[in-house]
């Protein structure tokens, strides 16, 4: 199904945007990246503190967080894009 796919597609999509967005934006950009980066560091830390405790909350910022930080930086890189078009050569 579609959405076994996108399950599985989502963290690849979320690295390779965060990684470019790390790599390729300028410095302000790249504070604007920052956000979901520090914000999936969190997450991870909940669930691994989660895991330990053996709670059956541990995957849930996770689950929610990816999606959301996936749409950051899509819509960030888009905006990105945007400004860059806009710009006089």
């Amino acid at each position: 199904m579609l959405s076994d796919q996108l399950i599985i597609l989502l963290p690849l999509a979320y690295l390779a945007l965060q990684i470019a967005a790390l790599r390729w934006m300028p410095e302000g950009w790249v504070r604007a990246a920052m956000v979901p980066a520090v914000a999936m560091v969190l997450a991870l830390l909940f669930f691994a503190a989660a895991m330990i405790v053996n709670a059956t909350v541990a995957p849930l910022g996770l689950t929610l967080g990816l999606p959301a930080a996936t749409l950051y930086l899509t819509i960030l890189w888009l905006a990105y894009g945007v400004v860059a078009l806009r710009r006089p050569a």
